[in-house]
């Protein structure tokens, strides 16, 4: 796979998965709010809650590279919070 070829995936990937990108977007940015940042058990939670919504893109894009015969597969072990 070339490097147009990669590009071209991720902006798919983005327009069919553009809720999930947001969810994850949005807890990047509250994770490095100067005032979340004080809080550890905030800063925890947001964590878990970003590796959810990266554990739930890459099963759904796995899915789909499985499915459309590209490659890939499910998520890599360990990833994600269980």
């Amino acid at each position: 796979m070339d490097e147009r070829e990669i590009v071209e995936q991720v902006v798919r990937a983005g327009r069919e998965y553009r809720d999930d990108m947001a969810r994850w977007l949005a807890l990047e940015v509250l994770m490095n709010d100067e005032v979340a940042g004080q809080d550890e058990a905030l800063q925890e939670r947001l964590l878990v809650l970003q590796e959810r919504v990266e554990e739930g893109l890459r099963a759904k894009v796995g899915g789909y590279r499985a499915s459309s015969g590209e490659g890939g597969g499910s998520a890599a072990p360990g990833a994600g919070c269980g």
